[in-house]
């Protein structure tokens, strides 16, 4: 999977379009394991989230290299988007 992929280009327009207020950007990082989800403001950024190029599942970071255990959302469900990512990270589990 690469970074022009409509899914990623439509992952990336969702999430800008909600922190759009915040002038918030957003950028892929493509490694061998997870595409990196990266928040930028400013000059400071941080993950937003990792992607499993597998099967799509979204997870909250647990840090900057690795990701949570369970995934909040999939790529390739975008109703899924709206419950797990927020406008600041992904969603905690209830």
């Amino acid at each position: 999977m690469n970074e022009n992929t409509p899914e990623l280009a439509s992952l990336k327009a969702y999430l800008e379009n909600m922190a759009a207020a915040d002038n918030i950007t957003f950028s892929f990082a493509i490694g061998k394991r997870w595409i990196k989800v990266i928040r930028h403001f400013g000059v400071q950024y941080s993950v937003y989230a990792f992607i499993d190029p597998e099967n799509g599942n979204m997870y909250k970071p647990a840090s900057w290299q690795t990701p949570a255990k369970h995934a909040r959302a999939n790529l390739f469900d975008p109703e899924s988007w709206a419950s797990g990512c927020g406008r600041y990270s992904m969603a905690y589990l209830k």
